[in-house]
């Protein structure tokens, strides 16, 4: 249980020999217990918990000693057969619950409930609190062929599946116990998100696994959390500030009232979901994550159109309701036409924080000549740091503004590439009818994610053709 000591096991290379001598620990359910403890243990100090194919393997099946994977008469016959090995075996639970106890009290295993401990929850756990990006490819490759993306897809289906008959009461007034399981499915699907992460042959076998349970699971949880969302008081944002309005408290609004599950129902495709994500569902996360929403969403749907001519075809003739940081009555519009009016606002909020950035650079020029000329340098420094770190977020945010106009420039030029009329729907929206400034837009967002090296060749080449396409259109 210390650090130090755990450290000196790593220097020394002793833990992969100690779970190479424990590769039987599966057959035996006190030693199964004990193996599972100790990876859990080291796994809540990632310095020390080194990880190899074979402790891998050795985790998984572990794993499989989950209480859903067991089978309830064969442990009766074993009661039954040998009293004295469940009693010793209630001794380890005792000495595995103080250890996860005081774990727990240090600040560490914080998913861990301490009423619900075995060996299968343990191996669970420990598999959930890997990094596996930096564990390799290998570790991508073994998570595949010995099951364990299957165990963890099991996971999120079967733990969707006891959120989705309770339904109504999740939306309005989660319990305890069903955050839990969303915070379940959240750490599974980041597992999911890494082993995946330009691997081809994981991305097809999860696609493919069980008929594509992981992706219908997705979009109930998609549906859910959308439903839960628009459920809640809007946030209302000063468009100047990027900062909660004083209306945090007013009520829903009839446009929010409007978004119910008899609209949008579960028949709803995935399409129709995720532009209410991009539209609406922003008004109602705090201020700080609505970028990362909008840029997942967006890019989600990039996805769905740029290689799919259905699914491009499709997005042409889709509506929805106007943008949320839009004046609308609620009524339906094209989408093409809500998305140019969400591009145009995010470029307006991007000039807005380029100008009060430079207006500060200027006001701090001129005071920090005034302190200067007054010999009050300390006075003029801790200015200079509080204007410089002022003028940074209001960097931040133009540069979050652009991405999010960017994207959807990105959106729709890929549905632009495959649909040569669609060009013609797209000027009706634009200033001017004209798409220079979507093109500018894009060119500036090219030139970024080249000096940043944020993405692939295949990316850059994606934005380039969307360039050309409104260029020539």
């Amino acid at each position: 249980m210390s650090p130090a000591f755990r450290i000196h096991l790593r220097a020394h290379g002793t833990m992969p020999k100690i779970f190479s001598a424990l590769k039987d620990a599966p057959n035996d359910p006190n030693l199964a217990l004990c193996t599972a403890t100790l990876m859990f243990v080291l796994s809540q100090d990632r310095l020390t918990m080194d990880i190899e194919a074979s402790t891998l393997s050795l985790m998984l099946q572990l794993l499989e000693t989950d209480p859903e994977m067991r089978n309830p008469e064969k442990e009766i016959d074993l009661i039954l057969k040998d009293p004295a090995l469940c009693a010793m075996q209630d001794k380890h639970r005792e000495k595995v619950y103080s250890l996860c106890e005081e774990m727990q009290q240090k600040g560490h295993a914080k998913h861990l409930k301490l009423d619900n401990i075995n060996t299968g929850i343990l191996a669970m756990e420990t598999l959930l609190s890997l990094t596996s990006r930096k564990a390799g490819e290998w570790f991508k490759e073994e998570m595949r062929t010995l099951r364990g993306l299957d165990r963890i897809v099991d996971t999120v289906t079967s733990s969707t599946e006891l959120l989705i008959p309770d339904e109504r009461q999740v939306i309005s007034l989660p319990t305890d116990v069903q955050l839990d399981k969303i915070r379940k499915i959240d750490r599974c699907l980041r597992v999911l998100e890494n082993v995946t992460h330009m691997n081809a042959e994981n991305q097809e076998y999860l696609f493919n696994y069980k008929n594509s349970s992981l992706i219908l699971s997705c979009l109930n949880l998609m549906k859910l959390c959308k439903s839960h969302l628009l459920e809640q008081k809007p946030i209302e944002v000063d468009i100047t500030t990027d900062e909660p309005s004083q209306k945090n408290g007013k009520d829903e609004s009839p446009l929010l009232s409007s978004l119910n599950d008899a609209q949008f129902s579960m028949e709803d495709g995935l399409m129709n979901q995720i532009l209410i994500l991009i539209l609406q569902v922003p008004r109602a996360v705090p201020v700080e994550k609505r970028f990362d929403l909008l840029v997942l969403s967006l890019g989600l749907m990039i996805n769905l159109v740029e290689y799919c001519p259905e699914n491009s075809a499709k997005f042409i003739n889709m509506c929805g309701i106007g943008s949320f940081d839009s004046v609308n009555d609620g009524f339906e519009m094209p989408a093409t036409e809500a998305l140019i009016e969400l591009m145009l606002s995010r470029l307006d909020a991007a000039r807005l924080s380029e100008e009060q950035a430079d207006e500060l650079l200027s006001t701090q020029e001129e005071k920090h000549a005034a302190f200067i000329e007054k010999k009050d340098v300390e006075t003029a420094a801790d200015d200079l740091e509080e204007t410089l770190m002022k003028t940074l977020q209001k960097a931040g945010k133009h540069m979050e503004h652009s991405i999010i106009a960017a994207y959807i420039v990105i959106l729709l030029g890929c549905v632009a590439q495959k649909n040569s009329d669609f060009a013609d729907v797209m000027t009706d929206y634009l200033p001017d009818g004209k798409f220079d400034v979507m093109v500018d837009v894009l060119k500036k967002f090219k030139s970024f994610v080249t000096l940043t090296g944020s993405v692939g060749n295949r990316e850059l080449a994606s934005i380039q053709r969307v360039i050309q396409v409104l260029e020539s259109s």
